[in-house]
């Protein structure tokens, strides 16, 4: 079962604290760490290409950065190797943030769309920045597939579905909109340019997402 799946990873926070408040969805790449700002870094160094922060308009790689299928291949098996991954450095805000929310009583649960065969070091990274969290799950949400069994589980979006959150934090557009509209959850969509050109005014739930502009306004505005 999905759930399942999810509660086997589970990780006890800092200070053991009881959640009485609900199960928030917190993404993790661009929501946490700043990996779209080390990924221009990679691009310099292995492709010789620059782009801008600003410049990321499409949450498809290939087209920021203009690769080929191939070149994009290449990127995202050098953008996922632990001494990359182990060196992000989180969002602003964000450590606080998860911290005030497990001080009133939240769980947190991680959603990553990130490959499986990242978990030892996603786990080092969370620890080594203390960043609190109850479950860590890995969730095929752009359809990769082909993930070898002796990886950590790795749920469906139909199986993500199923699971109940209180509100969600995403830095996708399209994640954003399935959340709204599938799961009919709240969704806090982290402000970035990537995510600017896409309207979500065409979701069947647009009054479920709100655009945020930092970790400061998520807390001012979500709570359950």
């Amino acid at each position: 079962m999905a759930l399942a799946r999810q509660d086997r990873d589970s990780r006890p926070t800092e200070d053991g604290a009881k959640t009485m408040n609900g199960r928030i969805y917190v993404d993790l790449d661009d929501v946490l760490s700043e990996t779209a700002r080390a990924f221009i870094v990679l691009l310099e160094t292995h492709f010789s290409k620059s782009v801008a922060f600003e410049a990321i308009h499409s949450f498809d790689l290939g087209k920021s950065f203009g690769l080929t299928a191939d070149e994009l291949s290449h990127f995202m098996h050098l953008a996922h190797t632990p001494e990359v991954l182990a060196a992000l450095q989180p969002i602003d805000g964000a450590v606080e943030a998860l911290h005030t929310y497990l001080s009133l009583g939240y769980e947190i649960a991680i959603i990553t769309g990130r490959p499986p065969s990242s978990a030892p070091v996603t786990r080092q990274w969370l620890g080594d920045h203390a960043i609190p969290y109850h479950s860590l799950t890995f969730v095929d949400k752009y359809a990769r597939g082909g993930y070898p069994s002796s990886h950590p589980a790795v749920i469906s979006l139909d199986e993500l579905a199923a699971l109940r959150f209180c509100f969600a934090i995403e830095d996708s557009s399209d994640m954003a909109r399935f959340i709204a509209d599938r799961m009919q959850v709240p969704v806090a969509l982290l402000d970035r340019p990537w995510n600017r050109r896409a309207s979500v005014s065409d979701a069947r739930s647009p009054a479920l997402i709100a655009r945020c502009a930092g970790w400061a306004e998520i807390v001012s505005r979500f709570s359950c």
